[in-house]
């Protein structure tokens, strides 16, 4: 996982909008998993 190889470069905001992607992201993805199975 290299999600974090640049992360000096972002400011806190950014972080926090790519944590709440992030957070997004996962719930779709168990929600599209729960779906599936």
């Amino acid at each position: 996982v290299q999600y974090h190889h640049h992360n000096h470069t972002h400011s806190p905001q950014m972080q926090h909008c790519e944590l709440k992607q992030k957070y997004y992201h996962c719930v779709v993805a168990s929600v599209v998993a729960n779906h599936a199975s």
